[in-house]
């Protein structure tokens, strides 16, 4: 069976295999693309055994170098985080939901701490960070925004 391409793969290997193509349809092919392409062309054809490798390969391995697969980096904000509260001289340890908002955690917190949320006042410590503790004042802030960790 033929591997199944999306657009963006099926123009940069055809880019790749054609060092000489100036327009490809219809759009120009540009150095940047050009380069994208043939390190595309590298990094897709790695795994494969020698004898399956197009004669291609070789030539774009003697101008860039063998290269390393990319990283795959998923940058998307956490959605849960394990918390110290700390409140009089309690401490309670609790996984808090991320994509909800300050008002939110003030409301979920009421139970812990017997406040009512308009007599609460947060703050977030970051104790990898230089300054002190950052008070939660914006009720509508997501707590992801605060780049909270466990």
């Amino acid at each position: 069976a033929l591997p199944i391409y999306n657009t963006e793969e099926r123009r940069k290997l055809v880019i790749a295999r054609l060092p000489r193509i100036s327009k490809l349809n219809g759009s120009a092919v540009t150095d940047g693309e050009r380069e994208d392409s043939e390190r595309f062309f590298i990094r897709y054809h790695l795994d494969l055994p020698p004898e399956e490798v197009p004669k291609r390969y070789q030539e774009l391995v003697t101008k860039y170098g063998k290269l390393l697969p990319l990283a795959e980096v998923d940058l998307r904000p956490r959605d849960k985080a394990m918390v110290e509260v700390h409140f009089e001289e309690k401490i309670e340890e609790m996984s808090i939901r991320l994509d909800q908002t300050v008002a939110d955690l003030k409301k979920q917190l009421k139970t812990v701490v017997q406040l009512s949320t308009n007599n609460m006042r947060l703050y977030y410590l970051d104790r990898e960070a230089p300054f002190g503790p950052e008070e939660m004042k914006l009720s509508t802030r997501a707590l992801h925004s605060y780049s909270i960790r466990n």
